[in-house]
């Protein structure tokens, strides 16, 4: 029951988010978009840590790595993923950040040398084969007419390896500090 009540309120947060972006890219442009959710979670992150006395003074290495880690992993990452609406449904989108898995074995297998998590990666293959059952129609129309939906799906694959990059730089401020733990 606690893996429920953990699962349940990420999963209607996260789902209720993609909703959000297809009704904010008809008001205003995509990067600004970005900028808008980012502005203001940066807000309520702050206001959480004054409230709660959270230590806000970092190193300039440290924040540094911050600066590296907002601009690939929020910054880039979501931009891409939301200049790929403007090609694909938001659900599509959704859909294929989802092979986020795959890439995030492959980056620490590859470039931090941990070993393969089998279960995570047969279960992203297992989501990955649905993926491409949900959307076979549209990948088996892939024509110079329907070019788009291929830009949008490299848009997306592209903003997965940003918003991968950061996975030693986030890892190395990890094992040093917490800043903001609910």
């Amino acid at each position: 029951m606690l893996n429920f009540t953990l699962y349940a309120p990420a999963t209607l947060i996260w789902g209720s988010t993609w909703l959000g972006i297809k009704l904010q890219l008809t008001q205003v442009p995509p990067i600004l978009s970005v900028g808008y959710r980012f502005c203001l979670a940066a807000l309520v992150l702050l206001v959480f840590c004054l409230i709660t006395r959270k230590r806000l003074a970092f190193s300039l290495r440290d924040q540094l790595f911050m600066v590296l880690q907002g601009v690939t992993l929020f910054g880039l990452g979501y931009c891409m993923s939301y200049l790929a609406t403007s090609y694909l449904t938001s659900g599509l989108v959704a859909v294929v950040y989802t092979t986020m898995l795959m890439w995030n074995i492959l980056n620490l297998k590859l470039f931090m040398r941990q070993p393969v998590a089998w279960r995570a990666f047969w279960g992203g293959m297992l989501g990955l084969s649905g993926i491409c059952i949900v959307f076979w129609h549209d990948l088996s129309t892939l024509t110079a007419t329907r070019g788009l939906i291929g830009l949008g799906i490299a848009i997306v694959l592209i903003g997965n390896l940003v918003t991968l990059t950061p996975t030693a730089t986030w890892l190395r401020l990890f094992r040093r500090f917490r800043p903001v733990q609910l």
